[in-house]
This record gives structure tokens, sequence and C-alpha cells, in this order.
């Protein structure tokens, strides 16, 4: 009997392996396709292999098929190895992670209670409860997803006893009751779905404002720079005519003059101990600096890509915007005030990337 449905982090036996399911569906990054019905499936997952050290091991599949008992009847699962192994691996957290907490959510909202196997709804709330604290989200988006998954938790418990005492009446009242109970637990179930789905939509609203006020934050930068950008580069070019990308300044602990290039000087604790004229240009050099890096990050054409990597850049810095914005959020801040929080730190997150660059 074919399976009717595989989920991420279900098992399936090929062999004598155990293949866990991390990936089912057509148009993945390897360009897997998804055939239609009597248990067929393609997608990506792992093997463990303890006679390696119980090494993970990546294994893709295409066309497979599976039956009821999660066993492989036809087709092919192939490891991702070259002949001199160096493709076997511990592959860590990309495998290790669960399914990620929006891919999670999506399965949760097309679960069928009168379908699926109680352990693999399990799974799937449990993979939304195991990462919701780890989302930078509002403290009222939290709870109401964990009251959703609450719900679906105990709906799935009502429903498989009332199935069970279905299967054991003896009576026509008994079976009348345990069918009632069906019902009921199956309406709560699709009940918790639809609060579920309301979380959701908070999810996608807030990741939204998450992207606006950070938007308008660089925004508000690039505008104030850009009142002054003639100046900036007018003042800058005249004192690097005389500053010649060299500056002595006075060492306040010894009196010694000491010599410093540009680079060095570029570092705040550096810029503390300078003269005023050095400090002034490199005070100068800085704000054009950071109205630049606004400037960039402000285009309308701008490859998301390359915002989200500024994003995840940030984070090597020890600022997490999205941490940010949560907090401002929880504390019921003005946008104004979060925006303002934001200015700061986006300026400091600038010159750190360009002093690393330098």
């Amino acid at each position: 009997k074919p399976l009717e449905s595989l989920v991420i982090n279900d098992v399936f036996t090929a062999g004598d392996f155990p293949v866990t399911v991390k990936y089912v569906g057509a148009g993945n990054a390897d360009g897997v396709t998804t055939a239609a019905g009597d248990g067929i499936y393609s997608g990506w997952g792992f093997i463990t292999v303890p006679y390696l050290q119980n090494t993970k091991i990546k294994v893709s599949f295409q066309n497979i098929r599976i039956n009821n008992d999660y066993q492989l009847t036809a087709g092919v699962v192939f490891t991702d190895y070259d002949e001199n192994w160096g493709g076997v691996d511990d592959v860590g957290d990309e495998i290790e992670a669960v399914v990620s907490f929006g891919d999670a959510i999506v399965e949760a909202l097309n679960l069928d209670i009168s379908k699926e196997t109680k352990d693999k709804i399990t799974q799937i709330i449990d993979a939304i409860t195991d990462q919701i604290s780890e989302e930078s989200l509002p403290d009222e988006i939290v709870a109401t997803i964990n009251d959703a998954t609450n719900a679906m938790k105990e709906a799935t418990d009502k429903y498989y006893q009332a199935q069970e005492d279905l299967e054991n009446a003896v009576t026509d009242d008994e079976k009348k009751a345990a069918q009632e109970q069906l019902d009921a637990a199956e309406s709560d179930f699709k009940e918790a779905q639809s609060s579920l789905e309301e979380g959701q939509k908070e999810v996608e609203k807030f990741e939204k404002e998450v992207v606006d006020l950070l938007k308008k934050a660089i925004y508000e930068i690039y505008r104030e720079g850009k009142d002054i950008e003639s100046e900036m580069i007018s003042n800058l070019t005249s004192q690097m005519e005389n500053f010649n990308r060299i500056e002595f300044f006075e060492d306040v602990e010894n009196g010694e003059l000491i010599e410093a290039d540009f680079e060095v000087l570029l570092m705040p604790e550096s810029v503390g101990s300078a003269s005023v004229e050095s400090q002034r240009f490199y005070g100068d050099d800085e704000k054009l600096a950071i109205y630049l890096f606004a400037k960039m990050l402000s285009e309308e054409d701008l490859n998301q890509n390359v915002f989200d990597g500024f994003i995840n850049e940030s984070k090597k810095f020890s600022v997490d915007f999205l941490e940010i914005i949560k907090e401002g959020k929880n504390s019921d801040k003005e946008d104004s005030q979060i925006i303002n929080q934001l200015d700061v730190e986006l300026r400091k997150v600038f010159m750190q990337i360009l002093i690393t660059i330098n």
C-alpha cells in the first residue's frame, strides 16, 4: 500500500539504512521534481552510518516509491559524495536543524488529522514549539502561535483517543459517543489550524514591519547626508591636500610625537587622541562613509540578497536589528523611537564593516 504523505523529519528505510527526510517537494536547489500520487516522492535527507562513527551523509532521491510501512519499494537513494570521500562529512546544523520555522507552520496548516499519523502531527507541532522561542518575534505573536499549537496537540490527543474508543465500542451508544468525540476533536483541530494561520499572518506582517523600519532608518541617514554631500566631499578634498594621509599627534601619556597612517587613524580609539585637524578630517571621512553606505542600501533596485546579507553581517558585530525591533514592539515604543535606535546601531555597523574591510 503506497504511503499517502511524506513530510520533513519522517524516517523511511532504504535497505538497512533509516533515511531522515529534510526536504520533500518540487523545485529544490538540486532541481529535484516530485511525481504525483502512488507513494512517489523526491527530495533529500541524511543517513547515519554506524560503522563510520555515526557519520551523517547527505542523500537525495527522485521519484522513489515508499509504502505505508515507510519502506523503500522502488527507486534508488543516492549518497552525495565524491570518489575521494571528500563530500562525506558531518553535515551538522544544515541537516540536523529541524524544518525551518516558516516551513513548519506551512506543514502544520496542510495537515489533515483524519489522514495523518499521530507521530507525524506531533513532529511538526514540536518543530514549531522548539523554534518559536528562537525567533525574534513580539510576545503577542509568540503567545498566539503557542496557544494554537497547544490546541492542535490537545485536539490530536482527543482525536486518537476517540478513534481508539470507537474501535473498542460495543454498543450503539458507545459508538455514537465515540463518533461525536471524534468529530468534535476534528473540528477543534481545524479551529486550532485557523488560529495558527492567523499567527502566521501576524509573523508575515511583523517581518514586513521590520524591513520597513530598517529601510526608513537607513533612508533617514541617507537623506541627512544627501543635503551636505557636496560640502563633505569638498572639505575632505581640501583637507586631504594638506593632510597627505599622514598625521603626527601627541601621545597623551609621555608627550612624544608618534606617527600613524590613515588606516590606524580610522580606528575610533586613535581619533580620540589626535589633533583637532585630524579629528575633523576623520570625522568628515566617517560621515561621508556612513552616508555612502546608507545611499547604497537605499537604492530602489537593490538586490534583496544584499540587504539580507547586510542584516546577517551586522550580527557579527553583536547587533541584531530584528531583536531591537522586537524589543521596541514589546515595549510599545513608537516607530519613531525604534527608528532612532536603529539609526545609532546602523552607524556603528557601517563603520565596523568599513574598518574590517579596510
